[in-house]
């Protein structure tokens, strides 16, 4: 008897982590080239690995409403200029939690799973104890052994041990994300 087996779709797009990482690194101190910021309204941190993703090898992913959680976009000048998953912390985690590219990884138990050019994202307790919506969002930019370096806008920084930020935000929930290598959307 034989049996078909359906053909699996080779990957379309391949995801260069090394390029995103070098990416952030060589921009961490100091505005993205040739887009908007966002130091003042919040939001530069997501753009900023936003950015690191595309020089990564990440495909954009338009749509109609730049407010949907299925939709990645950075179309600056047009209609309205970028998508709320490329700038706001909260936005690009229902994206991840969402999107095919990506798993997500426990930073508390499973850390090590992280690599160059994977994302970590902070959520901080609110002024009531509460966790709410994802505040930070960071690019893994160097491993040495089990120990994870990140780069991010907000206090632009570069190379800062995971660690040493977990240990300064003990109360805060700390999310990864797993970026595939390949990827078909």
């Amino acid at each position: 008897m034989l049996v078909a087996i359906a053909a699996v779709p080779a990957a379309a797009y391949t995801y260069n982590r090394q390029a995103a990482a070098d990416y952030a690194l060589n921009n961490a101190y100091k505005n993205v080239p040739g887009s908007w910021h966002f130091r003042d309204n919040g939001g530069d941190c997501t753009n900023f690995v936003s950015h690191s993703l595309k020089a990564g090898g990440w495909r954009e992913i338009g749509g109609w409403s730049h407010t949907s959680d299925d939709v990645w976009f950075y179309d600056y000048p047009y209609r309205y200029g970028y998508s709320h998953t490329w700038t706001h912390a909260d936005k690009f985690y229902h994206f991840m939690s969402r999107t095919s590219r990506a798993n997500p990884v426990s930073v508390k138990r499973n850390s090590y799973l992280l690599q160059v050019g994977d994302v970590v994202q902070i959520d901080y307790k609110d002024r009531y104890g509460n966790y709410g919506s994802w505040d930070h969002t960071m690019i893994v930019t160097a491993k040495a052994g089990n120990k994870l370096f990140m780069s991010y806008h907000t206090k632009d920084t570069g190379n800062r041990a995971l660690s040493a930020i977990r240990q300064e935000s003990p109360n805060a929930r700390f999310i990864g994300w797993h970026i595939h290598n390949n990827y078909n959307y």
